[in-house]
């Protein structure tokens, strides 16, 4: 009977002992909800089709969420965040950064890094995790060219700095591939990664006032805070236009320069990742979705969702439940 009891004792002792070997850390993500004006995913592991790939990200928050980026530091990989919108706030080991619409933050192996405040601000950003080496090659490139790029990386003396609003849309093509993979899927998002890569490394080392021409104008962001707030009933060319004092010629101009989309594209977009969420949740079917959104009809809605996305919406809940 003793000897059953120090062997009950030496069992859970064991397991405290594991316990905090393993660090306790929470997950920022843990207490996350997918919500209207709240989306997150994220593909790790199985769900990634690159195996360089650690991770790969998307967010968009309409409102902030109440929970801290904590610290962390990833040993082997190189951490890249790319702000679409908004306004982020993070350290990276003594530094501190704020990160606006259009900035690059690249975060080197073994870097301590975490959120300076107390919530994650209203934003929306990709981010991605790769290894990179100096001994083994990326797939799809030589070990030369693997060198350079990590020389590259390396050698950034500004962490953060402003890019080509190109780089979202390649961001956003890769997570679409992601959602939707097909045949080539794979192929495309290794091709897509390095071209990503390489402008990167292009938009750091441009010529000084080349850098800026990325960034989103404070009237700009003021019509897509409008636009992602009142995505059933968005505000027009004409209100978006009149908000600027400018005419509807000149606003569509400046936004497609600073977004890199047409107005009308990207109130499409916004709405199609908010009825992503929507689908997912499986609280609404596809008409009603289609209506809260402010689609004149759902048949307009799956044309639009498609030409986004690629898929129909039906194909997109056939997909999730073999995801199950």
């Amino acid at each position: 009977m003793v000897s059953k009891f120090i062997q009950v004792v030496d069992f859970l002792f064991f397991g405290i002992i594991l316990y905090f070997m393993s660090g306790n850390k929470s997950d920022v993500w843990r207490d996350f909800r997918p919500e209207p004006g709240r989306q997150h995913i994220t593909f790790e592991k199985n769900s990634l089709l690159l195996p360089e790939l650690a991770i790969l990200g998307w967010l968009h928050f309409s409102k902030a969420f109440d929970q801290a980026l904590e610290e962390d530091a990833h040993p082997c990989e190189y951490e890249i965040h790319y702000i679409v919108n908004g306004e982020v706030n993070w350290w990276v080991e003594e530094s501190n950064y704020i990160l606006r619409a259009g900035t690059m933050l690249v975060i080197r192996p073994g870097e301590r890094h975490g959120s300076r405040t107390g919530a994650l601000e209203p934003c929306e950003h990709f981010w991605l995790r790769i290894a990179l080496n100096e001994e083994s090659a990326l797939p799809g490139i030589d070990l030369k060219q693997t060198q350079k790029i990590k020389s590259a990386l390396d050698s950034f003396e500004i962490r953060a700095f402003p890019v080509s609003r190109k780089i979202g849309g390649q961001f956003q093509d890769i997570v679409d591939e992601h959602r939707a993979p097909s045949e080539h899927s794979r192929l495309v998002c290794r091709a897509l990664l390095h071209h990503l890569l390489v402008r990167v490394i292009r938009d750091y080392t441009a010529e000084g006032g080349n850098l800026g021409q990325s960034d989103i104008s404070e009237g700009i962001q003021n019509c897509i805070k409008e636009i992602t707030q009142n995505l059933d009933s968005p505000p027009t060319i004409e209100q978006l236009a009149k908000s600027m004092s400018i005419s509807e010629t000149a606003f569509r101009k400046i936004f497609r320069q600073q977004v890199g989309y047409s107005p009308l594209d990207f109130i499409n977009r916004q709405r199609v990742r908010e009825a992503e969420q929507l689908l997912s949740q499986g609280s609404c079917h596809i008409k009603e979705v289609s209506h809260r959104l402010g689609f004149s009809s759902s048949q307009y809605f799956s044309t639009v969702f498609k030409r986004v996305t690629g898929v129909s919406p039906g194909e997109f809940l056939k997909k999730l439940k073999t995801q199950v």
